[in-house]
């Protein structure tokens, strides 16, 4: 009886565009880009943009995620990281060249991804499905002896039958 109720719930909730996305926003999954530090650079005037503010190297990624935990990863660019997850200063490879060689910075070849989504999150998403998993199966066995015992205690059937009725 609960489970109907409950996916009736859910397909209502999801169905619904605004619950939908105060739920995302309660418990986060989807796609997000990502943008982290990767080297700072020294606040002179080369690197400042017409607000005032200074910009450093940053990297740029497409995060697949699930409950805060990430589980697949875009191919990571450099940018321009501005202190901020919604804005970025886009560089082509000859301004990322510009900037590295006045700045003296050397960079990876490849842009990076952050170590708590390169090595932490997948391990922790596995960890989280193996006790799911581990919980479950202890409910589910707790049940097959609740079960088990009723059925030994012989309780009538219901509905009852007309024998029932004639003893």
């Amino acid at each position: 009886m609960r489970t109907p109720l409950l996916i009736t719930v859910l397909v209502i909730l999801f169905q619904v565009p605004t619950n939908a996305q105060s739920l995302q926003n309660l418990l986060p999954f989807g796609s997000k880009e990502k943008i982290i530090r990767v080297r700072e650079l020294p606040n002179i005037p080369e690197f400042q943009i017409k607000d005032g503010t200074y910009y450093d190297i940053g990297s740029i990624y497409t995060k697949k995620q699930f409950l805060w935990l990430g589980y697949s990863y875009g191919e990571p660019e450099y940018v321009g990281y501005l202190d901020s997850q919604r804005m970025y200063v886009p560089l082509s490879k000859e301004q990322l060249n510009i900037i590295t060689n006045s700045a003296k910075v050397v960079l990876p070849e490849n842009a990076e991804i952050s170590f708590f989504d390169a090595y932490l999150s997948r391990p922790l998403i596995f960890l989280i499905v193996l006790l799911a998993a581990y919980y479950g199966k202890l409910f589910y066995i707790q049940r097959r002896q609740l079960l088990l015992s009723r059925a030994q205690e012989e309780l009538p059937s219901w509905p009852p039958t007309m024998q029932d009725f004639h003893n």
